[in-house]
């Protein structure tokens, strides 16, 4: 088992008991989990990460809204309706508020990564105009963590605020990986993580700025679903 480093406690927090086995399959992002149908998981993700005109409906703006006079929107890519997402998906986009100076107050990005199928890790990244000044940040930031922690229990690390560099963060980690040094990508690589940024954009209009990581990795899926070579024939050695 490994050891529980609590570097931070939010008094207002009262946490169940809770008992997990020790993998990530009971996380998710944005309600994607390790070992769901990647089809399934990407049509899930097409109202978050819809083409330009469909985040104007998101915001509640007519249709023949003039992009530009309050809102221009950059779409890198949005997830559609495909018969075949076997390849995973990824979404990604960025609004900029003309009455903030330009600045950009709406940004998502988000990947699914698949074997065979089955999604293994997921990643999705965030920046977010939380209020008038970074207090506000603190607050959705204090708010968040309750969430996650209410959720899934005690994190294996959990890391705030590096002075020396002037970082205002903090970063929940929940390990389960089979080696510290496991990496993306790797069998035994199995690990939620989140990190919570805040600042203050400072342009002509400053504003409290949350930039929220997430990242979620099964190497147990990743390796249940591995392909495996289809053989003609196998061989006794011959002494």
């Amino acid at each position: 088992m490994k050891k529980y480093i609590n570097l931070l406690i939010v008094p207002a927090l009262i946490i169940s008991p809770v008992v997990f086995s020790e993998d990530v399959s009971q996380f998710s992002v944005r309600g994607v989990a390790p070992g769901m149908n990647v089809e399934e998981a990407c049509a899930s993700l097409i109202d978050d990460f819809p083409n330009e005109s469909g985040l104007l409906v998101k915001m509640g703006l007519p249709a023949r809204f003039k992009m530009g006079s309050r809102w221009g929107f950059s779409v890198d890519s949005s997830i559609r309706e495909i018969d075949d997402n076997s390849n995973g998906c990824r979404g990604n986009f960025k609004g900029n508020d003309q009455e903030a100076g330009g600045a950009m107050t709406w940004g998502d990005n988000i990947e699914v990564f698949e074997k065979n199928g089955a999604v293994y890790a997921v990643k999705n990244n965030q920046n977010l105009a939380v209020g008038d000044n970074i207090e506000a940040c603190h607050e959705k930031r204090e708010s968040t963590m309750n969430a996650l922690l209410s959720k899934y229990g005690k994190p294996t690390y959990l890391h705030g605020d590096d002075p020396a560099e002037k970082k205002d963060y903090r970063h929940l980690i929940w390990d389960y990986s089979k080696s510290p040094d496991s990496r993306f990508g790797d069998e035994g690589y199995e690990i939620y993580q989140v990190y919570i940024g805040c600042d203050t954009y400072h342009e002509s209009n400053p504003f409290g700025r949350m930039q929220m990581g997430v990242e979620l990795h099964s190497g147990n899926v990743f390796n249940t679903h591995a392909a495996t070579a289809k053989i003609g024939a196998s061989f006794e050695p011959t002494p």
